[in-house]
């Protein structure tokens, strides 16, 4: 198995490229690629995409986003986000989600962020032993909607009939919350809300102030 490092010079070769086109797999979409390349983060060598090849056939690659993060102290780290993973089924067992991640930890120098994976990349990530808990949020996130035609008839036998019914009323039900939270405005006490189209020294210097002391600085 080989595996192929590309930067923005060489991921820019790769999307105009035949061998893109007439791969099988996708490993990311020309509009992914460009928006990357064109990231103001980005520098020369950050590697974004590695793949991994067996003879031609492409069975698995990983995706990284280039970022920039500050510690206590303001100093800036410069990172990279692990934004996707995927290895051909028919290959799996054969430890490749596992080189491209040492592959791509080499290439990085360990400054990889990870969030929001699966249940089974997290046990590889946690078998792995690489990855070091930064922030955890705990809780849950409630969504009002109606799905009764998706829970009563697994409950009952004679909810299969009426399934149609159901629906009819989910659709109702889910239209009437939308509506009625598309008119409802919340009400900010002591607080105006001003929209403008561009952003004054004001507003400026009230996004600087509030940047210093964020880990992800966003202007």
């Amino acid at each position: 198995m080989q595996i192929q490092k590309l930067n923005k010079k060489t991921l820019t070769e790769y999307i105009h490229s035949d061998k893109f086109y007439q791969s099988d797999v996708i490993p990311i979409s020309v509009q992914r690629a460009k928006s990357q390349i064109a990231n103001p983060l980005v520098k020369p060598d950050d590697i974004m995409l590695l793949l991994a090849y067996e003879k031609n056939d492409l069975i698995g690659y990983l995706g990284v986003l280039p970022d920039d993060i500050y510690d206590n102290t303001g100093l800036k780290i410069h990172c990279g986000w692990m934004s996707c993973l995927w290895v051909d089924p028919g290959h799996r067992g054969k430890k490749i989600a596992q080189q491209l991640i040492e592959q791509c930890f080499d290439a990085w120098n360990g400054h990889i962020l990870l969030t929001e994976f699966t249940t089974s990349a997290g046990a590889l990530y946690h078998k792995m032993g690489i990855f070091s808990p930064f922030c955890t949020l705990e809780g849950r996130r409630w969504y009002i909607r109606s799905e009764l035609a998706n829970i009563l008839p697994r409950k009952k036998e004679v909810f299969k009939y009426l399934w149609l019914l159901f629906k009819i009323g989910d659709i109702m039900i889910n239209a009437s919350t939308d509506v009625i939270k598309l008119f409802r405005h919340q009400k900010l006490k002591g607080y105006r809300l001003e929209y403008v189209d561009e952003t004054d020294d004001e507003i400026n210097h009230l996004v600087e102030k509030t940047i210093t002391k964020q880990t992800f600085r966003r202007d």
